[in-house]
Parts: C-alpha cells; sequence; structure tokens
C-alpha cells in the first residue's frame, strides 16, 4: 500500500475534533486511537459525558464529508459487549455514545476466537452488507493477518485446545 498514514494519538497532545480538522484535507485517511481519549474543543473529556462523546462523534462525521477523506476511530466496549460468545459484540455495546454507531458508515467489531485466530462482524454498513463474519489468523513471525474461513479457524481453535 502507497501513500501516507497519519494516527491521531496523545503523543501529540490531546487530540480534538479541531486537530482532526486541521489535518484531514492533507491525508487520506485518519486513524483515531481511540475516540474515548479525544476531548471536545471545549476540553471536556468524551469519557466524561455521552454527550461530548456524542458531539465528537457528530464532529468526525462532518469532518469526512466536509474533507472528503476517511476516518477510522477505534472505540472501546462498554461491560455488556464482554460475552462468552463467539461471536463480537454489537454496535450497540460501544461504550459511551450510541451517537458512535448512529453516526459511522461501518461498524466492524472484533473478538479473539482462539490465541491465534480472530473473528470480526460487519454490524452495520450503511453502503453494504451488514451482518457478515469473517476471520483472520495472526502471523506472529511476520506481523501480518490472513483471512481464513470459519472452518479454518475451527481447526486452529481445536488444535490449541488439544495443546
Amino acid at each position: 500500500v502507497t501513500g501516507e498514514l497519519f494516527i491521531h494519538d496523545l503523543s501529540r497532545g490531546r487530540v480534538t475534533p479541531g486537530t482532526v480538522s486541521a489535518v484531514a484535507k492533507d491525508f487520506e485517511l485518519s486513524v483515531i486511537d481511540y475516540v474515548g481519549l479525544m476531548s471536545a474543543s471545549a476540553g471536556s473529556k468524551a469519557v466524561d459525558d455521552w454527550r461530548v462523546m456524542a458531539s465528537i462523534s457528530n464532529q468526525l462525521k462532518e469532518i469526512a464529508n466536509s474533507s472528503m477523506s476517511r476516518i477510522v476511530a477505534a472505540a472501546q466496549i462498554n461491560r455488556e459487549g464482554d460475552t462468552n460468545s463467539w461471536k463480537p459484540p454489537r454496535t450497540v455495546n460501544l461504550a459511551q455514545s450510541d451517537a458512535l454507531g448512529q453516526d459511522a458508515d461501518v461498524v466492524i467489531t472484533h473478538k479473539q476466537y482462539s490465541k491465534k485466530t480472530m473473528v470480526y462482524a460487519v454490524d452495520k454498513n450503511r453502503s453494504g452488507a451488514a451482518g457478515v463474519y469473517y476471520w483472520t489468523r495472526y502471523l506472529p513471525n511476520i506481523g501480518r493477518f490472513e483471512e481464513i474461513t470459519r472452518d479454518q479457524a475451527d481447526d486452529t481453535k481445536k488444535d490449541e485446545d488439544d495443546d
């Protein structure tokens, strides 16, 4: 993949919608790690109040639309989203705000399926299919994820359980 990737994190100070907006036109993709650590322009922290998180979420949507750039924002789940099921959490389990799920065009959640595999759910897709699951295997020696089938994930999980 060619191009530049700009990651918004706390290494350059507190991240606000204003700091994202200031560089959004310069990049095709902005990654926010993570939206719960953002602050509103007035200084309120996103984790302090769901209304602050909703305001930040709405502003990020406006920035993406006005700058014609993409914004990927990582978010945490609430306690109800951490279940014993193999399925990843749902959009309703995003911590702090329903606005994140409402404003996002796509919501992908994931969960560790086994030691070496992950399962992902496309829980929301404004322009395509939702409710789709896919699996990956992590290859730590080369730092790579590769997509695998559910059967391959099940086989890997079984092999790990047998060890």
